[in-house]
């Protein structure tokens, strides 16, 4: 899962991946976004229901890690697209946590990083 940040061109700008978890639908979104208040409020007004979030630090490679998210749960894939059923939110949280800790993450975003 983790080699694909070697194949994958970077963003240009920072932006954060999230991971969101309705309650009434038991569904968990992962995205990406370069505003995570301006999503959270879009995506809450949306259906008026309170959810469950968790925001990564902000990143240069967030495409790549969305994807990287994307393909890693892609057997639990609504037809919605960036939504997952049958999926706990606190294993998908770790997943995130654990890719954005491992050293190709560290090494690729920092690369990013110091290009600019």
């Amino acid at each position: 899962m983790y080699n694909e940040l070697k194949n994958i061109n970077e963003d240009k700008e920072m932006g954060y991946v999230y991971v969101l978890y309705n309650p009434e639908s038991k569904l968990v979104k992962i995205g990406k976004t370069k505003d995570p208040r301006d999503r959270l409020l879009s995506l809450s007004n949306q259906n008026g229901t309170k959810m469950k979030y968790y925001i990564t630090d902000q990143m240069y490679i967030e495409t790549i890690v969305e994807r990287i998210m994307h393909n890693k749960f892609d057997r639990f894939r609504c037809a919605k697209g960036e939504w997952f059923k049958n999926i706990s939110f606190n294993d998908v949280v770790k997943t995130l946590k654990e890719l954005c800790n491992s050293e190709d993450f560290k090494r690729r975003n920092y690369k990013k990083n110091n290009r600019i």
